[in-house]
């Protein structure tokens, strides 16, 4: 069928951070991306003729312009979405959708609906780019919201998930969502069938629109590939309501893809687990009605149960930092002997970088710093200090967040901010190995795995001792030879960015090494089972390993509650991962729980993430209808069968879940170290026919 149009997008990747501070990225939008939209929309767009400039942005960004822009931004802004010039979708951004809540992802969807009603629209079509993969659970916030059409656009050496180009995602409840997968952040569509075609002409991460020669050269180009087609400048909207309207017959899916960048969501525990303490302490203000009588806007016009749960979305964004490439460009300080030095000299050297074997990747650090050019920072200024200022900033949307709520909420949130108290551990009272205690009704035996119990009507689960890894690199380098694509094409970032370029000349393993506590003590008091422990000195004073763990187990309410902490843990540079498994062994089918809903793992695509979810619950239930649930409200990410972030394929186990604690195991922008007390709470309880 010949192609009579063509809808031309033109987008750019939005990162909150990564080329920059992510308070500097907004304001650069803000000052300088969305006016010179507005004025290459001028400049090309005539009345009566085809549009040749639209520029398509997430949803947050002009409603942020909107409510914090200059009253003359203001005025063009909403002149230009009224004539069509500039538009927004139905997302806010690109997420970390296992991270999300239902209240956080309804909240994100609001802001678009909010600018429908503003402007009287209809928005249908939503877009995530870059994060190569999400959850099944979506579906349903977004159709709810009336979205029908998703478009993915995953990073350009990503491992693409196996599902059709374009196709109906389908969850258990038989809602549908229309969903187009690319590779890149979006290239050129023609659909078997269909007259229409998609064009996206995406600049790259935060560099704004196309100039005027830019914008001609690609209609002329994209005339010559489609002669006799319109080539007009479209939006996403336009695109979706076509394939809606024509006959082209859609393959249904009804599996779960995942995200195989997921793990990210590991690399700073009190960001997430303060994240799910504030999330949960609104899930009860919305049960006992504590939001009515704060329904007067605030000053920029939004309710404070929508201020404030948009402003804790920021925290699932998918960009948690600045680039390490260009912001930590150091391929020599990896023992722990040279890192703590580096870190305590503060400022990054040259001569750290410049190193014979990465001479390359230097320089293209070099030079993608010099084009970006970040607000005020020179490259003699970049330092550790720095970097780990971009994770405190994120951390900070958690600070603001409360800060938007109403004075009465401010004090109930405000505590939840604060790390939890270190437990305290009774001294005296040590049982014996394998001594049985009653936990109301509860059994609990302490063996050479863990903690093993028996639930009242007589499953079995045991909590093993937490595992600390130093990751080897052998995992990277199954990474880079079976996930990673075109690499060759793209190594100058893609090795910096999914790797850890210059480990392999420091004293890590080659293969994953495991440690577990020694010297664990139990101990029975006030009708609770303590377990602690300590670790070896070596990995302690070599690796990131914590000196010690501490473990309560109580029952409360029919349920077991348990709290684990990690303490006196070392900053760590090299690859580590902190895990806490848990053992089933009944027969029961396992399941994740993901934006409050079911999903199971074990049928989840070839290509998507079969090991690693996002979840806040997993559980295994017997068709009959016995079964166990764990809820893990802090920690957020969990991998099954085995302990092995990086290794993306599933296999039919499914009675051991490895609960992630913490990892540095990404590059880009995520935290890459860390010395805190890592504390997580989770509840046990038995599944009811």
């Amino acid at each position: 069928m010949d192609i009579r149009k063509v809808h031309v997008i033109f987008k750019t990747h939005l990162d909150i951070g990564f080329t920059d501070l992510a308070s500097s990225v907004t304001q650069n939008y803000l000052e300088h991306f969305i006016p010179a939209a507005l004025a290459t929309a001028r400049l090309h767009n005539m009345k009566g003729q085809p549009k040749r400039f639209v520029w398509t942005v997430g949803a947050y960004l002009i409603d942020l312009a909107l409510r914090t822009g200059s009253t003359a931004l203001i005025r063009d802004l909403e002149a230009a979405i009224h004539a069509g010039d500039i538009t927004y979708h139905a997302l806010p951004y690109t997420l970390h959708s296992e991270l999300c809540s239902p209240a956080l992802l309804k909240a994100g969807l609001g802001i678009a609906a909010r600018l429908d009603a503003r402007f009287g629209r209809r928005t249908i079509a939503a877009k995530m780019t870059d994060v190569p993969g999400h959850t099944r659970s979506i579906i349903k916030p977004l159709t709810e919201q009336g979205i029908q059409y998703l478009h993915i656009g995953i990073n350009d050496v990503a491992c693409m998930p196996q599902v059709p180009p374009l196709f109906l995602w389908e969850n258990v409840e038989g809602h549908q969502l229309l969903v187009h997968y690319e590779r890149g952040y979006g290239g050129i569509t023609v659909v078997p069938g269909h007259p229409e075609a998609l064009c996206f002409l995406h600049s790259v991460d935060n560099a704004g629109p196309p100039d005027s020669r830019g914008l001609t050269q690609s209609f002329e180009h994209l005339q010559s590939q489609f002669p006799g087609a319109v080539i007009e400048a479209s939006t996403l909207d336009a695109f979706a309501r076509s394939l809606k309207n024509s006959r082209v017959k859609l393959p249904i899916l009804r599996q779960e893809i995942g995200d195989t960048w997921i793990h990210g969501i590991g690399t700073d525990p009190y960001k997430t687990s303060t994240l799910r303490k504030l999330d949960m302490l609104n899930t009860q203000w919305d049960i006992s009605g504590r939001w009515a009588g704060f329904e007067d806007p605030l000053p920029d016009g939004r309710l404070p149960r929508q201020a404030w749960l948009e402003q804790l979305l920021l925290t699932c964004e998918h960009t948690w930092g600045m680039d390490c490439k260009k912001f930590l460009t150091d391929y020599r300080n990896w023992t722990r002997d040279d890192f703590d030095a580096a870190r305590k000299r503060d400022r990054l050297l040259d001569e750290d970088a410049h190193l014979t074997d990465y001479l390359e990747y230097f320089h293209f650090a070099k030079q993608e710093f010099d084009a970006l050019s970040p607000r005020g920072i020179a490259w003699d200024h970049r330092s550790y200090a720095l970097f780990e200022r971009s994770h405190q900033e994120q951390r900070d949307y958690l600070r603001t967040a409360v800060a938007l709520l109403p004075p009465s909420l401010q004090g109930e949130a405000a505590p939840l901010l604060e790390p939890p108290a270190i437990l305290a551990v009774p001294q005296g009272g040590e049982l014996p190995p394998h001594q049985q205690v009653n936990l109301a009704g509860w059994q609990a035996v302490s063996g050479a795995e863990g903690l093993m119990l028996r639930s009242p009507d007589g499953q079995e689960l045991t909590i093993g001792f937490p595992i600390y890894q130093e990751v080897g690199l052998k995992a990277y380098e199954k990474l880079t030879g079976h996930y990673l694509k075109h690499v060759e094409h793209f190594r100058l970032w893609a090795l910096p960015d999914n790797t850890k370029l210059g480990v392999e000349h420091s004293d890590a393993p080659l293969f994953d090494r495991l440690h577990l506590p020694r010297e664990v003590q139990v101990r029975f008091h006030d009708g609770c089972l303590f377990v602690s422990g300590s670790y070896g000195e070596l990995a302690h004073r070599l690796a990131g390993c914590p000196g010690r763990f501490a473990l309560r187990c109580m029952p409360e309410n029919g349920r077991l509650h348990i709290t684990l902490q990690l303490l006196d843990k070392p900053a760590n540079r090299k690859p580590e991962t902190l895990f806490l498994p848990f053992f089933y062994s009944g027969k029961g089918a396992l399941a994740a729980r993901k934006i409050g809903q079911w999903q199971n793992p074990q049928d989840t695509v070839s290509g998507g993430n079969q090991r690693t979810h996002g979840m806040d619950a997993f559980r295994w239930h017997h068709p009959e209808g016995q079964g166990l649930v764990v809820h893990s409200p802090h920690a957020v990410l969990a991998s099954i069968s085995k302990p092995a972030l990086l290794d993306f394929d599933g296999d039919s186990a499914q009675n051991r879940v490895y609960v992630n604690l913490y990892n540095n195991l990404w590059g880009t922008n995520f935290k890459m170290w860390y010395d805190e007390p890592i504390s997580c709470d989770f509840q046990i309880e038995q599944i009811y026919k």
